[in-house]
């Protein structure tokens, strides 16, 4: 193989490792903490159109059912209010959007 046709096939093979993670879009995270059964926390991401908007499940375990939701602010602040959940772990939740990934928070325990 000639020189250019190695080149363009090293080039061809960084594009295809580099064009997924350039599709992916920005990265998220989010946080839970737990209060006498209200669910709060920050959906965080880069970019920052990462943060506002985003739909928050807040789940249980085992189970995964979802037992409140909220959307979150412009600063990514989210507060499902009281929702009487009875004692457990939990875990907040994030889906993937067209610009920024999906997400799932640490558990908490609900005494």
């Amino acid at each position: 193989m000639g020189k250019t046709k190695l080149g363009i096939a090293a080039a061809i093979a960084a594009l295809a490792i580099c064009v997924p993670i350039a599709m992916a879009g920005g990265t998220t995270e989010v946080t839970i903490k737990e209060k006498s059964g209200d669910f709060s926390g920050k959906v965080q991401g880069t970019p920052s159109s990462c943060r506002a908007d985003r739909t928050v499940k807040v789940k249980e375990l085992p189970s995964k059912n979802t037992i409140a939701s909220d959307t979150s602010e412009s600063n990514g602040a989210w507060d499902t209010g009281n929702t009487g959940a009875d004692p457990g772990d939990y875990f907040a939740k994030v889906k993937k959007t067209d610009t920024c990934s999906k997400a799932k928070s640490s558990t908490v325990t609900v005494d």
